[in-house]
C-alpha cells in the first residue's frame, strides 16, 4: 500500500513538473516606458510599466529589459495599447506557475525572473454600500477564479 502510495505521488509530482510552457497573447496599455543610462537614445536598460487590458480589476506589470530590448523600445510609447505575449511555466523552484513577458508590441523581452524590478502588482476594488449609499471601498489583492478565468496567465496554483 505505501508503494503505491509513493509511486502515485512520483506520479503526480512528475506530471506537474514536465508540464509544457503555455503562451499567450493579450493586449497591454504601456503606462510608462523609462530609459535608464547615461544617453537617453543609446539606453543600457528600459523600464516599462503595463496595464493588462483585457483583465478585471487594475493588473499591473513592472518590466526592466535588457540593452537589446531596450534599443528596441525606445519606440514604444505611454498610452499605446500593444499586443504581448506572456509564457506561462511551471517554476519547481518556488512549486508554483511563474509568468514572464517574452514580446512587447514588436520588441522581444528576455526577463530575469530574479531581478527585483519585473513583478506583478494585482488589485481589484468594489464598493461597499449601506442602506444603498457607498460607504467605502474594497479591494482584495486575490487572484480569484473570476480573475483566471479571463486572464489564465495570472494564475500560480
Amino acid at each position: 500500500m505505501r508503494a503505491g502510495f509513493w509511486i502515485g505521488l512520483v506520479a503526480l509530482v512528475g506530471a506537474v513538473g514536465c508540464k509544457k510552457p503555455e503562451t499567450y497573447t493579450t493586449t497591454a496599455e504601456l503606462l510608462r516606458v523609462h530609459p535608464l543610462g547615461r544617453d537617453p537614445r543609446a539606453p543600457v536598460m528600459l523600464d516599462v510599466e503595463l496595464r493588462y487590458s483585457d483583465c478585471p480589476g487594475d493588473i499591473r506589470r513592472f518590466v526592466r529589459g535588457d540593452k537589446e530590448f531596450a534599443a528596441c523600445g525606445l519606440g514604444l510609447k505611454a498610452g499605446e495599447k500593444v499586443p504581448i505575449d506572456v509564457k506561462v511555466r511551471f517554476d519547481q523552484e518556488r512549486g508554483v506557475f511563474r509568468s514572464e513577458l517574452t514580446r512587447i508590441g514588436p520588441c522581444a523581452l528576455r526577463m530575469d525572473p530574479k531581478d527585483e524590478a519585473n513583478f506583478e502588482r494585482i488589485e481589484q476594488c468594489s464598493d461597499v454600500r449601506a442602506s444603498g449609499l457607498v460607504v467605502g471601498v474594497r479591494c482584495s489583492r486575490q487572484r480569484d477564479d473570476a480573475l483566471i478565468k479571463k486572464c489564465p496567465w495570472l494564475r500560480r496554483e
